[in-house]
C-alpha cells in the first residue's frame, strides 16, 4: 500500500505550491493503481490535526483528525472526500494497513 500523506496541525493551511503539485502527485498514484503497479487503496491524503498539535506520532487515540483523499485536479480539491474521526480508528490504516475507511464528499473550510 502507498500512501503520501501531508499531515496538518490546527491552524495550518495548504500552500499554493501543495495545491498545485498534490493533485498531480495523486495523479502519478492513480496510474500506478490502473495500471495494478500499486494495490487499491494507494493515494494521496491530507490529515488535519482537529483538536491539538500533536503530530501523528504524538498523538492519543482519542485525539480527532479529519482526512481528505486529495483528487486528481487542483480545481476539485473545494470537494474533496473526507473522513472525520479519532486517531485510534484509523491506527492501522495510518500504519499502512488495509483498513477500510469510508470517505463521504463534503465541502472544504479554512483549518478543516
Amino acid at each position: 500500500m502507498t500512501r503520501i500523506m501531508e499531515e496538518k496541525l490546527p491552524g495550518e493551511r495548504l500552500s499554493t505550491a501543495q495545491i498545485n503539485i498534490l493533485p498531480l502527485l495523486a495523479g502519478l498514484v492513480e496510474l500506478a493503481v490502473k495500471g495494478k503497479k500499486l494495490p487499491e487503496g494507494s493515494g494521496v491524503f491530507i490529515l488535519w490535526h482537529a483538536t491539538r498539535n500533536a503530530r501523528i506520532e504524538e498523538a492519543s487515540d482519542d485525539d480527532e483528525v479529519v482526512i481528505q483523499r486529495v483528487p486528481t485536479n487542483k480545481y476539485e480539491m473545494e470537494r474533496m472526500p473526507t473522513w472525520r474521526g479519532k486517531i485510534g480508528e484509523i491506527r492501522a490504516w495510518l500504519s499502512g494497513d488495509f483498513q477500510q475507511i469510508d470517505f463521504s464528499i463534503e465541502e472544504a473550510k479554512d483549518g478543516r
